[in-house]
């Protein structure tokens, strides 16, 4: 249902394709008719991040977060979406289980 809320945004969107010289080659790119509404812009960028076949999408694992990241680290291990407040949150609730 995520994704095909993100595709009726995208399909929105009006305007035309058109070549443009980037850094010595050419690209495709997308060039709106209008500035796209901040659900149009939310929906775009989720929809790159979700094509990135290199983004790991993790859902925080901190107890009062429900928020989701991309994971860039080395290893892909993250599980807090921010080190404030999820870690900071996680590591008191760790230290409050040991007293």
């Amino acid at each position: 249902s995520a994704i095909h809320e993100i595709n009726r945004l995208l399909a929105r969107t009006e305007g035309h394709h058109q070549l443009t010289r980037v850094g010595g080659a050419w690209q495709m790119t997308f060039a709106p008719l209008r500035n796209a509404t901040a659900l149009e812009a939310i929906a775009g960028s989720a929809a790159l991040t979700l094509a990135d076949p290199d983004a790991r999408v993790h859902q925080c694992q901190a107890v009062p977060c429900s928020l989701f990241f991309v994971d860039r680290s080395p290893g892909h291990s993250r599980t807090w979406c921010s080190a404030e407040p999820a870690a900071h949150a996680v590591r008191v609730d760790r230290r409050r289980a040991l007293r």
